[in-house]
């Protein structure tokens, strides 16, 4: 919120104070009423031919605008869906198939924008996917050219003023934001009813209005470069006040409960209307808006837009439950934030991937452009999902507080449009997704992850116990929560401004790499990060946090303190003395944030007076580095390699022989006379044979049933290359079942001359050969015999394996 004045910090606390509260329900206007001019018309159908049109004309229709569906002039009954494009003979819906169309059905449409999720196509050919964002917009540079959240104040209910006969209303665009950070954008308001009529300054500021009405006002917001414009649409209420005319807000209604939640991500409220229930439907909007007193003084003080301090409370009727009493003419229903519209309303999964050239890149890996996204970074992917994903960014002002991280990817799964925002902001950078009362969304760093809270957030007001009656409710922790927290991510930089795609793995432990003795572990991994220093500081800051002392303290307080809200974090500073509470604790501007807020209204009295739950605000110390190695250590509980078997080389051309086929034997071990030899798996995966001893190798195979002999081929190499002599000699020797020796065959000393320069394998002809009868092993030995005189070859000599040739 804003920052209280002095003056308005004393009037906060100034008795006694009165708040008369006020119900609008807006109730949108007929825009244009047909019928649907197709006999073939069915479910699913998305372009809806009209004609028999009794009120309005299409030019009155404007995008985004809600259709209703009925069989009846003016019904309901079949569903509602909003209006993408029409011309003079048809009308384009969103994707649908909750309504079953049909010839002559009455088609409503009004002067309402609900928020709705957006659904992309896909259309899959032979090779590749082609993307269609709002079903038919194709991709052409949108994710080059990013735009701007719209921050143009929240909807609006008031009354005419009985001396001027006019309504003033505010109206300021400063606070939009070009998610790249381009400035020159240019604005176009239109200002429906009011007067003026549209303006293109960045702040119009106040429009007249002088007649009771719903009124629409819009702001479009054109970037330079490129030429994209981000529309902003708004609802605006004007009634004449009790006593001064007919068209009033609700007048008969009251409010059951009224909560606030961070962690829920905005209000919700219990509402009854009595008598006057017609305009209670499924996402109409609701307004409650106050006049205030404090002491002598009429003043409303509180809210995050500009001039909307009345403004109580903006949200939507929650269709599923409005709950009739006919007996005594009263409806009930939930209101709530946008958020929780949002939480009902699901769309499809979204990837998207840092690029610098989103069509190149899509050539060049696979997909769609719209796959790809120029300056990829947490609030680009918030603001890429929430503008074409949803009409939600539209409606409602949208604001990313604290800094922004680089990305490569974003990935959404199918999933409410709430649980997508939330939930990659939590993962990404411990970050909160929340509505304030007034119905703006911010997308804002946690303050538990933020450095130097108590200073970093704005400061709403102190505390002490003038300000709260009873008796505070203070949870205290008296040992750690958390013992050791392990956080890591990556600090990335993207395609933009000269960004190189680059990136670094990082690891820290809080509060270093010895835990504490009391609490659990946490591992957190997913982290967009900027520094190893930043990461250090972070895991410091979260584990301090996580262990606060206070993490919470509930106060009743005795005014209507309508500066404090859950949205965005702000800093309330806390007096406590010992005598305050049994427990004799005491603080002196010790600061906190809002976590829960619920407020409760007695209108017979004129109070409004809130309930506050505060988190306390910490300072950690910076945690430690862990290096992360290139090969994770296996803390003692991984297997040790295993060894793979050295491949199988190509079959030699061989004799003509026949028979039953040739067989691979792997060579089990290499040895010499006295210790088994070291094998060289990374010069060459097979087993060296030295230059100045005795060494041998040896393989075995079963035999194959049903041959009558086998014949050996010894295969291996020499990387080193040169030529030599080299003296063989070897044996061959078969087995019965139960290990006997049966027969055998020698190869005495034998000198290979230079067949084994260069790099390519070498297939000795080893001589060895035995006839079979009834044998089940074969066991092979072959020696090189380095320390024969007539032995010339000055490598080692690798050998690989055996071919055997049984027949």
């Amino acid at each position: 919120m804003t920052t209280p004045t002095a003056g308005e910090l004393a009037l906060l606390r100034t008795q006694p104070q009165q708040t008369k509260l006020y119900l609008s329900i807006y109730e949108p206007q007929i825009v244009f009423q047909a019928q649907v001019n197709d006999a073939g018309a069915a479910k699913g159908d998305r372009v809806i031919t009209y004609d028999s049109v009794t009120y309005g004309n299409y030019l009155s229709i404007g995008n985004g605008m809600t259709m209703y569906v009925g069989t009846s002039a003016g019904a309901k009954d079949k569903g509602s869906i909003y209006v993408y494009k029409h011309d003079s003979s048809t009308i384009t819906v969103g994707e649908n198939s909750h309504i079953n169309w049909a010839d002559d059905d009455y088609l409503t449409i009004v002067n309402f924008h609900q928020i709705w999720p957006v659904y992309p196509r896909y259309v899959q050919d032979a090779e590749d996917i082609t993307v269609y964002k709002f079903y038919d917009q194709y991709y052409i540079s949108q994710n080059e050219d990013l735009g701007s959240f719209v921050v143009m104040g929240s909807n609006y209910a008031g009354f005419i003023d009985p001396s001027t006969g006019t309504a003033q209303v505010y109206w300021d665009a400063s606070e939009s934001e070009n998610v790249y950070g381009t400035t020159g954008s240019t604005y176009q308001w239109s200002f429906e009813g009011g007067t003026p009529t549209g303006s293109t300054a960045i702040t119009p500021g106040w429009v007249t209005y002088d007649t009771p009405g719903h009124y629409r006002v819009l702001c479009n917001i054109t970037t330079p470069v490129g030429g994209f414009t981000d529309f902003g649409k708004r609802h605006v209420s004007i009634y004449d006040r009790p006593g001064y005319g007919d068209n009033t807000p609700i007048l008969r209604w009251g409010m059951d409960e009224f909560t606030g939640s961070r962690d829920e991500g905005g209000y919700t409220a219990r509402l009854w209307v009595k008598e006057d229930v017609s305009s209670v439907v499924d996402g109409a909007l609701v307004i409650i808006f106050s006049d205030d007193w404090y002491g002598d003084t009429q003043q409303s003080i509180g809210g995050n837009s500009a001039q909307r301090e009345n403004i109580f409370f903006v949200g939507y009727i929650i269709g599923e439950s409005i709950d009739y009493d006919y007996k005594t003419s009263t409806v009930r229903f939930d209101v709530g934030s946008p958020t929780e519209i949002m939480k009902i309303g699901e769309t499809f999964s979204v990837s998207v991937e840092d690029s610098d050239d989103p069509v190149g890149d899509a050539a060049a890996k696979g997909g769609d452009p719209w796959f790809y996204l120029k300056g990829l970074s947490v609030k680009t992917a918030l603001y890429h999902y929430y503008h074409w994903h949803s009409v939600a960014q539209f409606l409602m002002d949208m604001r990313y507080v604290g800094d922004d991280f680089d990305i490569q990817f974003f990935d959404a799964d199918r999933t409410s449009l709430y649980d997508a925002g939330s939930t990659f902001l939590k993962s990404t950078v411990f970050g909160e997704m929340s509505c304030d009362r007034q119905g703006a969304v911010y997308f804002e760093i946690g303050a538990e992850a933020t450095d130097s809270a108590a200073s970093s957030f704005n400061q709403s007001m102190f505390i002490d116990n003038h300000d709260w009656m009873g008796t505070p409710s203070i949870r205290e922790k008296v040992t750690n929560e958390i013992s050791y927290i392990e956080a890591g991510g990556v600090a990335y930089t993207n395609y933009k401004n000269a960004g190189d795609g680059s990136f670094t793995a990082l690891l820290a432990a809080g509060p270093g790499e010895t835990p504490a003795y009391r609490g659990k572990n946490q591992k957190i991994s997913g982290l967009a990060l900027t520094s190893q220093n930043q990461l250090n500081t972070l895991v410091g800051n979260v584990y301090e946090n996580r262990n606060a002392t206070y993490p919470e303290v509930t106060l009743d307080l005795v005014g209507n303190f309508r500066n404090l809200d859950i949205a965005p974090q702000e800093i309330v500073t806390m007096t406590l003395n010992a005598a305050d509470t049994f427990r004799g604790i005491s603080w002196e501007q010790k600061a906190f944030t809002p976590r829960v807020m619920s407020w409760n209204y007695n209108p017979e009295k004129g109070l409004l007076l809130p309930s506050i739950t505060l988190n306390e605000i910490t300072q950690g110390n910076a945690g430690e580095t862990i290096s992360i190695p290139v090969t994770p250590p296996s803390g003692g509980y991984e297997q040790p390699p295993i060894p793979l078997p050295p491949p199988v080389p190509p079959i030699p051309s061989l004799p003509s022989l026949g028979g039953a086929g040739v067989y691979w034997i792997p060579i089990w071990a290499g040895y010499n006379d006295t210790t088994l030899a070291t094998i060289d798996w990374e010069r060459n995966p097979g087993v060296p044979l030295n230059t100045t001893q005795i060494c041998r190798v040896m393989g075995q195979i079963n035999v194959p049933i049903g041959v009558s002999s086998v014949y050996v081929y010894l295969v291996g190499d020499s990387t080193d290359g040169g030529d030599g002599d080299i003296v063989f000699s070897g044996s061959i020797s078969s087995f019965d079942s139960d290990g006997n020796f049966v027969s055998g065959d020698t190869l005495p000393n034998t000198l290979f001359s230079s067949p084994l320069g260069g790099d390519s394998l070498a297939f000795i002809d080893t001589t060895l050969t035995l006839s079979l009868t009834n044998e089940s092993i074969i066991q092979i030995l072959i020696y090189r015999q380095g320390s024969n005189g007539s032995d010339t070859y000055i490598y080692d000599w690798f050998a690989n394996g055996f071919w055997v040739i049984f027949t």
